[in-house]
C-alpha cells in the first residue's frame, strides 16, 4: 500500500476498531460479571431464607413455612429449585418443582454460599448457590456447634432471563461500536483529506514549476510544522539546480570562446598563406605556428575531458610509493626556461626526501598546473617559492609566487572552470582557467 492517504485511513480506521472492540468487551465483561454477581446474592439470600425456616426438635427436622409463602418453587415453566440434606447425605426434603429430581450437593458457608452455572434439572441454563448450615432447635435451646447436626441447602434458579438481557446489551453494544467506526472513519476521511491538502499543493507548485525558470521558491509560511523541511530542501535543491543550469550556460559560452580565438588565427593563418605564393621557410613557420595553436587546443580538450572522467569517477588510481622532492625538482625542468625568462627566481624550501603512496602520474598534473600558474603570473624579476614537508601522516606542498594579488571574492572562485584572475582575458588559448578546477578535483 504505497497511498499515504490510504495508509492513514486503514492505520486508524484499525486502531479506532481495535479500541471499540476492546473497550466494548471489557464493558460487556463488567456488565456481566456485575449481573451474574447480583444473581448469586439473590440466590444466596433465598437459601439463607429457607435456612431460617428449618427447625429441629429431638430426632427430627420440618421447615416451619407453608408452600404458599414460596410459590416460586412449585411446578412451572420458571420455576425455581431447592433441596435439603441431613449430615448422614439422605435428602430432608426437595422443593415440589423437583418432583423425584436432585440438585447437585455443592455447599459453601452461610457467608460466602457455593454458586455454579449448571444445568437446571429441566434442562434450563441455570445457576445454583449452596450452603452448610446448623437449623435451630425448636425449642429455642442454644446447644454447641456440632457438624452432625450441619445440614445442606442448595437452591437453583434459571439464568434465561438474564442471559436475553446480556444478548440485548450485547448486541446494543455491536450496534454503537459498529456506528461508532462508521461516523469515525467518514469523519477521519474528511480529516485526513483536509491534512493532505497541504501536500497536494505542494505537489501542484512543484508540477507548475518550468525547467527554463528555476528561480521559483516555496515559501513554508504557509504549509505545517511537518512540511516545511521538505520545501527548505527543495529550495536548496531548486538553488543548486539553478546554479548547475548557469555554471552549465557558462561553460558552453567559455568553451566557445576559448576555442573561438585559436580557431579564427588558424583559419586566418591559412587565408593569408592561401593568399598567394610563399618561400617554403616561411610556409614550414607557419605550419610551426598551426601546430603549437592545435596542441593548446588538444590540451583544452584533453583537460575536459579529464575533468568530464573525474566528475563521473571514472579515474584509476593507481598507488605507489612517490618521493615528493625528487617529483617536484623533475617537474619543474619543464618550467624553468619560461620562469628564466620573466627572470623569475626560484626558492627551494624542501624538508629532506618526503615519501607519499599515491598515483604518481596524477600527482604529477596537479604539480605541473601548479607551476604553470606560478610561472604564468609571477611578475617580472619575481619569486616563485616551492614547499615541501611532512606533517604528522600527510605531506603538505605550497607553491607561491610574488606579483599575483587577489580579492577575497576571486579567491573564493579561483576554483571555478573558466575562471581566470585576468579580466581581459589576455593570452587566450594559453590559459582556459581549467587547470586549478583539474587540480581541485584530483
Amino acid at each position: 500500500m504505497r497511498s499515504l492517504r490510504a495508509r492513514l485511513l486503514a492505520g486508524t480506521v484499525a486502531a479506532t476498531i481495535v479500541f471499540l472492540a476492546s473497550t466494548g468487551l471489557v464493558l460487556y465483561g463488567l456488565v456481566r460479571s456485575a449481573l451474574y454477581n447480583e444473581f448469586d446474592a439473590v440466590l444466596g439470600s433465598k437459601a439463607r431464607i429457607l435456612a431460617l425456616m428449618v427447625v429441629e426438635g429431638d430426632g427430627w427436622h420440618k421447615i416451619v413455612a407453608e408452600r404458599s409463602q414460596f410459590p416460586e418453587y412449585e411446578p412451572q415453566p420458571d420455576a425455581e429449585f431447592y433441596q435439603i440434606w441431613r449430615s448422614n447425605g439422605s435428602t430432608m426434603v426437595r422443593s415440589p418443582s423437583l418432583e423425584d429430581g436432585n440438585l447437585p450437593l455443592l455447599a459453601g458457608t452461610v457467608k460466602e454460599p457455593l454458586c455454579r452455572a449448571l444445568p437446571l434439572p429441566d434442562a434450563r441454563a441455570g445457576r445454583i448457590a449452596g450452603i452448610r448450615f446448623v437449623p435451630r432447635r425448636e425449642d429455642g435451646e442454644q446447644l454447641p456447634h456440632d457438624r452432625k447436626r450441619e445440614m445442606v441447602l442448595v437452591v437453583a434458579r434459571s439464568t434465561e432471563l438474564l442471559d436475553q438481557r446480556l444478548t440485548r446489551f450485547r448486541w446494543l453494544l455491536f450496534g454503537v461500536c459498529a456506528g461508532a467506526i462508521i461516523v469515525a472513519s467518514a469523519a477521519l476521511v474528511l480529516v485526513v483529506g483536509s491534512l493532505l491538502r497541504p501536500v497536494n499543493h505542494l505537489a501542484e507548485r512543484i508540477a507548475s514549476l518550468r525547467p527554463e525558470d528555476l528561480s521559483a521558491r516555496f515559501s513554508a509560511a504557509w504549509l505545517p510544522t511537518e512540511l516545511r523541511p521538505v520545501a527548505r530542501r527543495l529550495d536548496d535543491l531548486l538553488r543548486r539546480l539553478d546554479a548547475a543550469f548557469a555554471r552549465e550556460k557558462a561553460f558552453t559560452a567559455d568553451v566557445a570562446h576559448e576555442l573561438r580565438t585559436p580557431i579564427a588565427g588558424l583559419l586566418t593563418t591559412m587565408e593569408v598563406m592561401l593568399s598567394k605564393p610563399r618561400e617554403p621557410a616561411v610556409y614550414q613557420e607557419t605550419l610551426r605556428d598551426c601546430l603549437d595553436i592545435g596542441r593548446r587546443m588538444q590540451a583544452l580538450v584533453d583537460n575536459l575531458l579529464s575533468l568530464a572522467q573525474l566528475e563521473g569517477d571514472r579515474v584509476e588510481v593507481k598507488r605507489e610509493p612517490v618521493q615528493i622532492d625528487y617529483l617536484l625538482r623533475e617537474t619543474w625542468k619543464l618550467y624553468q626556461d619560461r620562469a628564466a625568462t620573466r627572470g623569475a627566481k626560484v626558492e627551494w624550501l624542501l624538508g629532506g626526501a618526503v615519501f607519499v603512496e599515491t598515483d604518481c602520474e596524477k600527482l604529477r598534473i596537479v604539480i605541473a598546473n601548479l607551476f604553470d600558474n606560478a610561472v604564468s603570473y609571477v611578475d617580472q624579476g619575481g619569486t616563485v617559492s616551492i614547499n615541501a614537508s611532512a606533517q604528522g601522516d600527510q605531506c603538505v606542498v605550497t607553491v607561491a609566487n610574488t606579483g599575483c594579488p587577489l580579492a577575497q571574492e576571486q579567491v573564493e572562485r579561483v576554483f571555478d572552470r573558466f575562471w581566470r584572475g585576468d579580466t581581459a582575458r589576455t593570452n587566450v588559448g594559453l590559459h582556459a582557467g581549467l587547470g586549478l578546477s583539474l587540480c581541485r578535483k584530483l
